[in-house]
Formats: structure tokens, sequence, C-alpha cells
């Protein structure tokens, strides 16, 4: 089946809106998905900064779009605006919104997406507790999904799970009228979500609340965009601001590595000294980079860096010459990234591109519809695809053992996003990176 290839005055509009949302892999699997189905729809990236954001979805609605997703940072704002159904409200966030007859129809399904990789792992989310790194929307939609499944969460994140938003605010700020400090480590997307969250609170309600946010770098970098610095759309400083600029009125911002955290003093240490704090809210992340260090070429566009190599290699590239597509680990990130910059190597350089992969199948875990479709994808791109793949522990060395093939691996989660270390015996000081 063929969607229609040219825009008529039938044709529907569909899109996502965040801010930055250039890099975003949405418009090609929902332009795929319109080619199989022959929809005749198109999907557009819409750029909308936070602070035009409730003339944006007035705008959307005046010209007729007839929904769109919603991504980061305007999943909870988005919410706010428009409420939501069930499953909305208890995550407190939305990245699904509808027209109907009454207007915006806004709904939650990243927690269906997490139920269904858990599902295609055979993992039984009922036969035991789960701890949830993160506050903000993606990581309360995990926890909604746990909870359905009958997961017994720890107590604060069920209630961020079953409560209405604001609830683990008025946890942090509960206590009295003496003013409380609430140290944020991190920040990234969900530290920062954390302390405009919390600073948002102090200014709305009046709490007497001192937030100080930490991280070890003065710039927040938005490391999804570097596939587009890899292909040479946009320039890496696109996906670059100071921290500073990015968090409200009130929140204090302090810059140094955080080496040691004490449970039982109530502070951490590390090279901006001594912080006591009444409150805590770990959100370091993950640490891109290859573990054990990095290839001789490092191609992988998950930082600057290697996006820069990434981009030098597709300018070496010539119709033919043989690439392979590598995750460094099994378990990684972004579980399409591998399979959509095939495509995208594929689509630029005309080479001859194989996906190498561990799993049997393109997509596997997710069930077999989403991995018969990338299955489609990547041989109607011409991507050819080798499951069963066993990995080293640098996957680079084993293409580069094979004769005239360049490695271009894939940055992702296990190996490009190292777990950071953290307290394992609390109330012990432990150390940690920040």
């Amino acid at each position: 089946m063929n969607a229609p290839t040219a825009i008529s005055g039938a044709t529907r509009v569909y899109g996502i809106i965040g801010h930055p949302v250039a890099h975003s892999l949405s418009p090609l699997f929902q332009a795929e998905f319109f080619r199989q189905f022959s929809i005749d729809g198109v999907y557009v990236p819409f750029p909308v900064e936070p602070a035009r954001l409730e003339a944006a979805l007035d705008g959307l609605a005046a010209v007729g779009v007839v929904g769109f997703n919603v991504t980061v940072p305007h999943k909870e704002a988005v919410y706010a605006l428009l409420g939501g159904d069930a499953d909305a409200e208890a995550i407190g966030a939305v990245n699904t919104v509808r027209r109907d007859d009454a207007g915006w129809a806004a709904t939650n399904t990243d927690w269906l997406g997490f139920a269904g990789v858990l599902e295609g792992l055979g993992v039984d989310a009922g036969k035991g507790a789960a701890l949830v790194f993160g506050a903000g929307g993606t990581a309360r939609a995990a926890v909604h999904a746990l909870a359905k499944a009958g997961t017994p969460t720890a107590a604060a994140h069920a209630r961020m799970g079953h409560a209405p938003r604001d609830e683990a605010v008025r946890a942090v700020t509960a206590g009295g009228e003496a003013t409380r400090r609430v140290v944020v480590l991190g920040a990234g997307a969900a530290g920062l979500a954390a302390a405009n969250r919390l600073a948002l609170h102090v200014e709305r309600d009046g709490v007497a609340l001192e937030v100080v946010l930490v991280d070890a770098s003065a710039e927040h970098v938005f490391a999804p965009g570097f596939v587009s610095v890899m292909f040479e759309d946009a320039e890496a400083e696109r996906f670059r601001r100071p921290v500073s600029s990015l968090v409200r009125p009130g929140v204090e911002v302090v810059q140094g590595r955080v080496e040691r955290i004490d449970p039982a003093r109530r502070e951490v240490t590390g090279e901006p000294g001594t912080l006591g704090y009444d409150a805590l809210v770990v959100a370091l992340g993950a640490e891109v980079g290859w573990p054990g260090g990095a290839p001789v070429e490092d191609t992988a566009p998950w930082t600057a860096a290697g996006a820069a190599g990434g981009a030098a290699l597709l300018r070496r590239l010539r119709p033919g010459e043989r690439v392979v597509v590598v995750p460094a680990t099994p378990a990684y990130r972004c579980p399409p990234a591998v399979f959509d910059l095939a495509v995208r190597i594929r689509r630029r350089t005309r080479a001859e591109v194989t996906v190498a992969h561990p799993w049997p199948r393109p997509l596997a875990p997710f069930g077999e519809e989403p991995s018969r479709r990338f299955a489609t994808m990547l041989a109607e791109a011409g991507v050819g695809f080798v499951g069963g793949f066993p990995l080293g522990a640098r996957a680079g060395r084993a293409f580069t053992r094979r004769e005239n093939v360049r490695a271009a691996p894939w940055d992702s989660m296990a190996a490009g996003h190292r777990a950071r270390e953290s307290t394992r015996d609390p109330p012990a000081p432990a150390p940690v990176r920040n």
C-alpha cells in the first residue's frame, strides 16, 4: 500500500511540538506509517518556545491540525493547559493530543510503551519492587505502568503515579514555616524540571523554600540533537545552553562535581564544598561515552566529538562502500535509534549499510508487529540486517577485523550512557558523580 505522494486540500496535518524538536525521529516513523496504511496525511515538527505554548495550541487549532504529539519540555505544561484523561491525570503529563467535537483531547501513551517493553522482555512486573530514578513526566509514566502491573513501587514513586502532580512537591515543601533547602543534583532534563517546578511552587504559593541546582557543567547539552549535527543539518551550539539561562528566578545554580552524599548528616560534598539539605533530588541521569574509552574513530552521534567524527565519516563515504551500524551493547537508551541511523546513512550516502544487532529481529523485544514493520522499513531503504550478532567489550573491534568494513557504531544506553555510581549502603557516605 502506498500513501498519496502529493499534498492536497484533503491532506490531514499532524505534528509534534517541542523545544528543540528538529532532532525528533517521530516524523520519519509516522511518515512510514502513513505510507504503509495509505493515509493522506503529513507529520510536521513544530518548534514551540515555552513562553509561546498557549498561543501555539490556539494556532494549531485555528489552522486545523488534526492531532499532535508532545515532547520535552512541554508534556507537563500542556497537561496544565488542556487537562487529560485518567491516565494523563494520574501521570500529570501528556504526550498525545487529538481533536474531537469538544476541542483538544489529551492523553499519555508513554506508560503503554514502557509496559510493552516489559511484556516484550518477559518481565513479570508484579513479582518484585521497582526503583525508578527521575521525577519528570517520563518517570511518572513508568511508575504508572508499574502500578497498573501490580508492582510494589516505593511510596514516593507511587504517590507520583497515583496522586495529583503537585503532591511530590507538597511532600518536599511540607514541614512548617521555616525555610527549607532542596538540593537538586544534575542539570539534565529531569533536574531542570524538578528545580523549576519547585521554584514555581515558591512563586505561586509563597512557600519558604530555597532551591539549589548543582551540576559539574555550566552548560546544559541536549544530546539527541547531535544526530542532526552528524548529518550537518544543525550546528552543535544549537543544542547547548547555559544552565543559568534555563532556570526560573529563585533557583541558585552551583557548578562543581559532587563526590559524596552523606544521608545521615543530610549533606553533599565535592568541588562546591559542603551543601546541607532538607530534601535531596538525585537526577544525575546517564554518563555519555564509551566504557574503556572510545574506538580509534568515534562516530557515535551522542557527543559533540562523536557527531563531528560521524560527519567526517559521511563526507568520506561513497556509494557502494560498506558500513556496519551496531549498538555498543545489547541494552541501550533508544531502541529505534540504531535502525534510524542506518536508514539515514543509506539515504545520505547510498553506501551499502548493514545493521548488526544482538536481537534476532529488528525491535524484537517490542513484539511481532513493530518488529515486522521495522524489518520492512530497513528492506525498503536498502539496509541489511544481521541478527543474533555477539557483541564484544568494544563492538568496533569486531568490525575493524573484517576486511573492507567501516565501523559506524551508534553509541547509546549501556555503552554510551553509563549508569553513575550511587549510594549502595545508606546512610553511610558513598561516592557519586555528577
